[in-house]
């Protein structure tokens, strides 16, 4: 498969409600390779998709998703704040993404958003044989950590919003200690500095989030490894058509 990857940002989330089953589908349909996810836990210990601390912005209901049960996330509308059509669709579980996944053939990104969650994020992948279908990645390396410590074999990520040129090579000589195969960078932070560097270390590199054609093609030139976008029928048609 030609490199970049295009990963679909909480499913195809420029038309469908993020985070859900029917924006996951939705990229599976189009023929995104990949799907990013966001994952917290409930008040009662289960792994649900959410990106917020709360439900409030994505949902009709309110509140910590962390004081909520499974049983009251199943009973919020999580679709209808993006469009009627989208009403009734709810909060999918992990598990419930992880079986999506491995059914349609689709690489699993998953972001862990609620940091002390990590040893329970890596036994479900473990558990649902996807192992080699999926990474764990967080913007808390210490998290990373812990995902790399429950499953050796998982692939993990660490994610960050700025790259200071200085300490690049300290930050990747750090992945590469600590067994952390992928990098995840803004996009705006990517240079062919930094792809060069990745590539020599033989880190794998994801840029994100690009929307923007000539973005995209700008770092598909760079040579990154992964780009993930809310849309990314069309930009995996712009960089088919570069």
């Amino acid at each position: 498969m030609s490199r970049p990857l295009v990963c679909a940002h909480r499913g195809v989330s420029a038309y469908c409600p993020e985070n859900t089953l029917i924006a996951i589908e939705e990229a599976a349909r189009v023929g995104a390779p990949m799907t990013e996810i966001d994952v917290r836990r409930t008040a009662d210990g289960h792994i649900v998709l959410l990106h917020d601390e709360t439900v409030d912005r994505t949902t009709n209901g309110s509140g910590a998703v962390s004081s909520l049960t499974l049983e009251d996330l199943c009973c919020l509308d999580a679709g209808a704040w993006k469009g009627e059509a989208f009403a009734g669709e709810s909060i999918p579980t992990l598990g419930d993404v992880l079986d999506l996944c491995r059914d349609r053939g689709m690489f699993l990104c998953v972001e862990i958003k609620q940091y002390d969650i990590a040893p329970d994020v890596a036994a479900l992948v473990e558990g649902s044989g996807m192992v080699d279908g999926a990474v764990v990645i967080s913007f808390d390396f210490d998290c990373v950590r812990q995902v790399r410590q429950a499953a050796p074999r998982l692939a993990t990520g660490w994610l960050t919003g700025r790259i200071e040129p200085s300490e690049l090579d300290d930050m990747l000589g750090r992945l590469l200690a600590e067994g952390i195969p992928v990098l995840s960078a803004l996009h705006t932070q990517v240079t062919p500095e930094v792809v060069q560097r990745c590539r020599l270390r033989g880190i794998t590199l994801y840029a994100w989030t690009i929307d923007d054609e000539a973005e995209a093609r700008r770092l598909a030139d760079m040579g990154v490894d992964v780009i993930a976008s809310n849309l990314p029928a069309e930009i995996m048609a712009a960089l088919q058509s570069a």
